[in-house]
């Protein structure tokens, strides 16, 4: 399965100890990886708090219905993860390539 960037999938989302884990939403972000079967994604969380680092999924931006997600969404871009086609649930929607290119910007500052 090839997902490109800017598209929304649901994965099995493990929690930073490795126990368990949750379906979530994530972002792809890049499929420049090594692998056919991996790509770079960043989870998406409905929490939105005025503190929280992120970009916002608004609901009331026009492209919000292009996404399927049920409600606004915060884009945690700052917990980048791998995503094996395996653990894949099914796609959802997408996100303009501008706001793409914004939350990879956000990215490239975190490292520099």
């Amino acid at each position: 399965m090839h997902f490109d960037t800017g598209r929304i999938i649901l994965v099995r989302f493990p929690f930073t100890d490795h126990t368990t884990g949750k379906v979530r939403p994530v972002l792809v972000i890049s499929t420049k990886c090594n692998s056919e079967y991996d790509f770079t994604a960043v989870p998406l969380s409905s929490q939105i708090k005025a503190n929280r680092q992120g970009f916002i999924i608004s609901d009331q931006e026009p492209y919000f219905s292009d996404t399927q997600l049920k409600q606004s969404s915060t884009v945690l871009w700052y917990k980048l993860m791998t995503v094996n086609n395996s653990i894949v649930h099914k796609p959802l929607g997408v996100i303009p390539q501008n706001i793409v290119t914004r939350i990879q910007a956000d990215i490239c500052r975190m490292f520099s």
